[in-house]
């Protein structure tokens, strides 16, 4: 009982609780579709940028950073739809965890 009050008492119980919520949710939710509907555009872009295509001059995209980032992530796992997909909710996490930061 005290191990687990200890626990729920810690400073970055609420902050874990929170990411370990929307990392269930999300990895749930991958397999649909609707979760971005732009995915398959994206991951064009991704590879056309490693094809040593430039962004915004050679093609539009209007996410010039996050295409490089996912292009990275394209050429270190692969073209597939689930390097796309969980480079996203890697990116949600990220952005979640910066946002605590930010706000502590």
């Amino acid at each position: 009982m005290n191990r687990l009050r200890k626990l729920i008492t810690h400073p970055r119980f609420g902050l874990m609780l929170i990411l370990a919520s929307g990392l269930a949710l999300r990895l749930a939710l991958l397999p649909m579709r609707w979760i971005n509907p732009d995915e398959g555009a994206h991951l064009l872009d991704a590879r056309l940028m490693l094809q040593g295509l430039v962004p915004l001059v050679d093609f539009g995209s209007k996410q010039p950073f996050y295409i490089a980032s996912l292009a990275l992530a394209i050429k270190l796992f692969g073209v597939t739809l689930w390097v796309g997909r969980l480079f996203v909710v890697l990116c949600h996490m990220a952005t979640v965890w910066l946002l605590y930061l930010l706000m502590r």
